[in-house]
Order: structure tokens, then sequence, then C-alpha cells
């Protein structure tokens, strides 16, 4: 038990939605959080914590993220299934242990780059509010629900610049990192509508308020 904030917080499981990295179907996964005893709809990750608190005036990404991926950048471009296959649980949950304790310090060369991979879509998959964040989850599916495809692209634009400057920036940073993985797809055979299977679930989350089968049926649009 923890207290913050005038909250009074316990250790629990709960179950969420993520995909099948080999045959993409939806499947249900436990992950612990602290709940608050006093509003049990106030979830608070245990661990990784929101991207407005990681980051400041001179650093816009979070240096967790920046650590992952230009390490993948300078090391993963060209490996086949990056992003797809998955690394050893126990390496991930020791590699973030250590990135949580201190990023600086991580040497990254001791770990598979699948691992890291696996570790940078855990993170984002774990933020408190995802990067293209909760309060936005309709606005963006009302975006793709334009029939032109030029309407939708500028409607999805006109709702990114709703984000904040950090979720903004972090997602910029992502972007710019899936362009360069997808133009790599001859060797790495990650097109950009894999790696949009991949991380949709990781960056548009549907809120908890939300009934659970209309995310599956929003999959769709957001993977989209």
């Amino acid at each position: 038990v923890e207290e913050h904030n005038g909250h009074i917080f316990k250790s629990t499981q709960y179950s969420i939605p993520t995909y099948c990295e080999y045959c993409s179907s939806l499947i249900w996964m436990m992950d612990r959080a602290c709940v608050c005893k006093l509003r049990p709809g106030a979830v608070v990750q245990a661990v990784w914590r929101g991207v407005s608190r990681l980051t400041s005036e001179e650093r816009t990404v979070p240096l967790v993220v920046e650590k992952l991926i230009n390490y993948i950048e300078m090391h993963g471009l060209y490996t086949e299934g990056i992003f797809r296959k998955s690394g050893s649980t126990n390496k991930i949950k020791e590699l973030r242990q250590g990135l949580d304790t201190d990023v600086s310090s991580m040497n990254l060369d001791d770990y598979n780059i699948h691992v890291i991979a696996g570790v940078l879509k855990q993170w984002l998959r774990d933020l408190p509010n995802p990067l293209m964040t909760f309060e936005l989850y309709e606005e963006f599916l009302r975006a793709m629900g334009q029939p032109d495809q030029k309407e939708v692209i500028r409607g999805v634009y006109s709702v990114i610049d709703l984000l904040s400057r950090t979720h903004l920036s972090t997602l910029e940073r992502l972007i710019f990192h899936l362009v360069r993985i997808a133009l790599q797809e001859d060797t790495n055979r990650m097109s950009a509508n894999a790696l949009a299977i991949v991380f949709a679930p990781c960056i548009l989350r549907c809120p908890d308020t939300i009934d659970p089968l209309q995310s599956v049926q929003d999959i769709g649009k957001t993977t989209a």
C-alpha cells in the first residue's frame, strides 16, 4: 500500500487488450498496476510514468525513448521481424527494471535487439495515457470515418495538433523512427501495415469507459 497526493494505492492486476505479434489476433493479457482504494477507477502505472513527467523544456522526448530508438536505428534497421519477433521475457523485465532505475547508465549492448524493441513497445503500451491520448480517441476515429482520403489526412492532422507538446514530440519521434524501419521493408520484412498492427494498440488505445466490444470493432480504424 502506498499513499500519494491524498490517494491510497494498492497493488493489483487488470486485463489489457493486445495483439499476438505472429497472427495479429486480439488477445487479453494481465498487467500489474496500483489502484486507488478510494477511487477504484483511477489506475496509475506502478513503474512507467506519464510522458509529461519524463520531459522538460530542454528535453521534449523522454530519454528512455530516445535511448531505445537510437539504438534500434543504429543496430536493428535491417533486422528481419524487428518489432514483430519477441525477445526473452526475462530479459525484457530485467532491462525495464534497469531503465527505471537509471536510464543513462544502462548498456544496451548487453541485450538482444528484439529485447530492446520489446521494451520500447512495452513502455508505450504501459503509459497511463497513450501517446494519442484517451481524450482524443473518439476524435481520431471520427477523422478516420471521412469518405475522402484527403479529408481523412486533414482530419487526422487537425486532431494531432490538439496533442500536448510532450505527446506530440514523442509521437513525432516515434513516427520518424517507424518510417525509417518501413523504408527497409525489403530487408526487415516490416511494412507500414505490419508496423501499424503492432503499434496501434500501443499508441491509440480506447478509454476504459468504452465498451470492450466497441474497441474490437474499432481495430480497423485505429490500425489505418
